[in-house]
């Protein structure tokens, strides 16, 4: 699979990683508020997104439909192709943020899906006991974008996020398909500065959007 990253150089906010181990341990302090590992992963993600996709929204998947996907997930994985194979890694990765302690969300968005919010740059208002950040996880095109703090100004706040807007010439960053990064929210333990990202809409000519989140309950 062809890497998609594109991440700034010398950027002292965003700390690159080599190992699960690392990921989980690297705190979120200091002017670091992203911690990424780069990962290729194998498989076909945008079919097994299309096996798996029901028309909802995202808090319907999550608290409606999160066990029948699961089970469709391990219906799929016994297939030995590569539709099984995506599949496999998925549940891989499930099991690992809950191995964690995690609380994992699956998602997955397609062109019916409209949250106004979450489409513009915007830090999570998070949780003052939260030291860990969210994970996220991109398994189809395009993954989460991400901006420099200095490229962007508050707009307003919702109950759930700070909206910003982009200073004009910002560039626009993303991890990779299958990297796996954590980032810290607007509130957190540790007083780290938030990380600006959004979610891009689904066409009705693009792939339909999968990823998985975790975060810690508290």
């Amino acid at each position: 699979m062809t890497s998609s990253r594109h991440l700034p150089e010398n950027y002292d906010r965003f700390a690159e990683v080599g190992t699960e181990d690392e990921f989980f341990a690297r705190p979120l302090t200091g002017r670091v508020n992203l911690v990424w590992m780069p990962r290729t992963i194998s498989g076909d993600y945008d079919e097994l997104a299309r096996q798996l996709y029901i028309v909802t929204t995202w808090c319907e998947q999550m608290m409606t439909h999160r066990d029948a996907i699961r089970a469709k997930l391990e219906n799929i994985a016994t297939h030995d192709d590569a539709v099984g194979q995506a599949a496999r890694q998925v549940m891989q990765d499930q099991d690992m943020v809950i191995r964690r302690g995690l609380r994992p969300d699956f998602r997955i968005a397609g062109p019916d899906f409209y949250e106004y919010a979450i489409y513009q740059p915007h830090m999570d208002i998070g949780d003052e006991a939260d030291e860990f950040g969210t994970f996220s996880c991109g398994y189809t095109q395009p993954v989460t974008g991400l901006a420099r703090n200095e490229d962007a100004t508050f707009s307003y706040a919702t109950r759930l996020d700070r909206v910003y807007s982009l200073k004009p010439g910002a560039e626009a960053f993303r991890p990779g398909v299958g990297d796996v990064f954590r980032m810290a929210a607007y509130q957190n333990k540790n007083k780290v500065e938030g990380v600006v990202h959004w979610a891009h809409p689904v066409r009705s000519d693009q792939s339909l959007r999968m990823l998985l989140m975790a975060r810690y309950s508290y």
